[in-house]
């Protein structure tokens, strides 16, 4: 029993890549399954019109709503896209471009990017934890989640939303013993952007700012200040930009849309 216990409590490198890779092998046969059954739905035809109009066009309009949209007004929707977020599309477009435009391209992307969403959650609790046998458990319990497995299959922002969340985590983590500075620029870099891809990106900057004050606050000074906030002034400045091509058109939409929300 004690051998037993201690090897689950170390377990062999053999024995991490072979719970690894049967978690990836569950992951992408299950998602596999749900992309190529699942029956379509609004959200995707919406965000797949964007990314469509993206990639032949360079434009980010709305091909597939009307003005009227699904519960407010949208001026304009065919020519802006402000109703949501812009940061998924500049990932999405690209793929459409070099894999095809069709739904199933459109989910294979998203579970791509749920796979790798999987193998940082490893490293993420690893590096939180120093303990192989926790992160294990994390991933097992990641990857056998019917929630993660389903979102992942979606041809929406929600995969990508978490992965950049989670890699800000890591970033910050791996590079604050070789430089502080860096792990703050590169980790809210990420964060910054998961905001412009879904609102849910407010929670990876609440968790820069808690993972610099657990590890980090006797280090904090005017330099590293600007570190942490240089990020969020460059993303900002990026959609700022966006924004000014319609700046009526944006508050329309976006304030329409998030209403009662």
């Amino acid at each position: 029993m004690r051998r037993i216990a201690g090897w689950l409590e170390n377990p062999a490198p053999k024995f991490c890549r072979a719970v690894l890779l049967l978690c990836i092998s569950y992951y992408l046969i299950a998602a596999g399954g749900i992309a190529l059954t699942k029956a379509t739905f609004s959200d995707e035809g919406w965000f797949g019109g964007i990314a469509y109009k993206l990639a032949t066009t360079g434009h980010m309009g709305s091909p597939t709503m009307v003005p009227w949209g699904w519960s407010s007004w949208l001026p304009q929707v065919q020519d802006y896209t402000y109703w949501v977020l812009p940061g998924y599309f500049l990932v999405w477009a690209p793929w459409f471009a070099v894999a095809g435009s069709t739904l199933l391209t459109a989910r294979i992307l998203a579970i791509i990017l749920g796979l790798f969403l999987i193998l940082v959650w490893y490293r993420l609790v690893l590096t939180l934890t120093g303990r192989k046998n926790i992160a294990l458990l994390a991933t097992v319990l990641c990857s056998l989640d019917l929630m993660t497995v389903v979102r992942c299959t979606q041809a929406r922002m929600d995969s990508l939303s978490v992965l950049v969340t989670f890699s800000a985590f890591l970033v910050y983590l791996t590079q604050r013993n070789s430089s502080v500075s860096r792990a703050l620029f590169l980790g809210n870099l990420l964060a910054a952007f998961g905001m412009i891809v879904h609102p849910n990106g407010v929670f990876g900057v609440a968790g820069m700012v808690l993972l610099f004050l657990l590890y980090d606050r006797n280090l904090l000074n005017y330099r590293r200040l600007i570190w942490f906030v240089l990020p969020y002034l460059l993303v900002g400045l990026a959609y700022g930009l966006y924004v000014l091509q319609a700046p009526d058109v944006w508050a329309q939409q976006l304030g329409g849309h998030a209403a009662g929300r």
